[in-house]
């Protein structure tokens, strides 16, 4: 079996000879004497070397890390909800559309009514708690204590803990519940002394 420490040591020394015969790039309207032909060589070794390492399990080796996003439908239950956008978000209420607010928002389920605000004013609106959509919301972090929630389709509690990272999707809240579609980067659960993550 190939001793990947040997492999490892093999690939650290060819940089190191490449860097020696063919220094630091050109700049531009230079040209390169250094390394001659051998340059050359080097560089097909590196291209086929790259080439080879990208089709293996340790492709990694060349390419950026990318962060995992999972879709999700989430349901909440409560009996209030505040939430501050982090960005400006759209609302649309029945034939109401709000574009651009940046506020904090205030749901009222047991008056079915949300209450939207803005700092440093004393602007205040009230939008009944029939159906209100928010538009490609952005919510870094949500942690929710004590709630209510499905995550759907199988899981399911009257009193639990949930956190959710880096949300992006559409949130919409109607007379007894909040819909939550969309992707998260990570997901964690605790129910009594279960616990669950999605990654």
């Amino acid at each position: 079996m190939l001793d990947w420490r040997i492999l490892g040591a093999s690939f650290a020394a060819l940089i190191v000879i490449s860097a020696v015969f063919l220094g630091g790039p050109a700049q531009s309207g230079e040209t390169s004497t250094s390394g001659g032909g051998l340059g050359g060589i080097l560089s097909g070794i590196m291209e086929k070397i790259s080439s080879w390492f990208s089709g293996s399990p340790f492709g990694g080796f060349f390419e950026q890390p990318v962060a995992r996003s999972s879709t999700v439908q989430i349901i909440l239950y409560p009996d209030e909800f505040e939430l501050k956008p982090e960005s400006s978000v759209d609302i649309s209420s029945g034939e109401t559309r709000i574009t651009g607010f940046s506020g904090k928002m205030a749901a009222d389920f047991v008056n079915q009514t949300m209450t939207l605000s803005e700092e440093g004013s004393s602007l205040k609106v009230s939008l009944p708690m029939e159906s209100i959509v928010l538009d490609d919301i952005r919510i870094t972090s949500l942690s929710l204590t004590g709630m209510k929630f499905e995550i759907v389709p199988n899981m399911t509690t009257n009193n639990g803990t949930l956190e959710i990272s880096n949300f992006l999707g559409r949130i919409e809240f109607t007379e007894d519940r909040i819909d939550m579609f969309g992707n998260v980067s990570r997901l964690r659960t605790r129910i009594g002394t279960m616990r669950w993550e999605l990654i």
